[in-house]
């Protein structure tokens, strides 16, 4: 199988044991078992998202998706027409213009991070404890809360999804300092997908530090891929100046100790 031949290239280098061969073939395997546990989910999640009507936050996102391109989107958004960031609704808006058919085309976002995720995790966790711990892990991320969100037209799933992607590249970068590339791209897609996604690059930044720590080798394009992902918040600074200031004196959910 070529395509077969090429993954197990890509992932070449990734298992360290005296029977990489094995392993690494075994690794090639599980992911076309977790693909084959998955189709029926994916199946009923795709009739899903081409049946079930929009709700109200998703009316708001197809509303903003449809103007006329970034300049009327990033206006809107001044407007707090909406809390996400821009980048959210130009993803959207790409995602409709893929799809012909609305209802599943903005929620295609939604879908490809969603489904981004368990194959992620199989791959960071299988390198470590072997295919059958990565396969359970990944069968327990789609099993989760979060699979609610795998045909919405919200940012969350895409944003886990780059998340996903960030941890399988910064695990990498053992091999290559070369995917300190994607591994910036993909955390600051995420930051550009979701204000609240910046609370959870402080695990980046902790796990970099514990490895510098243990190894006594301080990684410049690690560190400089981590910083890279806050550069979307000052790009949409104008934005949440406008949100905060339209939302902050009138929010509904006040915080207390309770």
């Amino acid at each position: 199988m070529p395509l077969l031949s090429l993954f197990e290239t890509w992932y070449a280098g990734t298992i360290a044991s005296t029977d990489d061969a094995v392993r690494r073939r075994w690794a090639v395997w599980g992911v076309w078992i977790l693909a084959a546990l998955l189709l029926p989910e994916a199946v009923t999640d795709v009739r899903d998202a081409l049946t079930r009507p929009f709700w109200a936050d998703e009316v708001n996102t197809v509303a903003i998706a449809r103007l006329a391109g970034p300049s009327a989107i990033w206006q809107a958004l001044l407007h707090a027409a909406d809390t996400q960031p821009p980048f959210f609704f130009l993803i959207t808006w790409l995602g409709g213009h893929v799809v012909r058919d609305e209802t599943l085309g903005y929620r295609l976002p939604a879908l490809v991070g969603f489904y981004c995720v368990p194959f992620c995790v199989y791959l960071f966790v299988a390198r470590r404890v072997g295919v059958l711990g990565g396969l359970i892990a990944a069968l327990v991320a789609v099993l989760s809360g979060f699979r609610g969100y795998a045909t919405e037209a919200r940012p969350y799933a895409l944003e886990v999804g780059c998340f996903a992607l960030g941890l399988l590249f910064w695990q990498r970068l053992e091999n290559s300092r070369w995917f300190s590339i994607p591994l910036g791209l993909s955390l600051a897609a995420a930051v550009a997908l979701h204000y609240y996604a910046v609370l959870a690059l402080p695990a980046f930044f902790l796990a970099e530090a514990v490895r510098t720590y243990r190894t006594r080798n301080f990684r410049y394009v690690a560190w400089t891929a981590l910083m890279a992902a806050l550069i979307p918040l000052l790009i949409a600074l104008p934005v949440m100046r406008s949100v905060r200031s339209y939302y902050g004196s009138h929010f509904w959910a006040l915080p207390s100790l309770q």
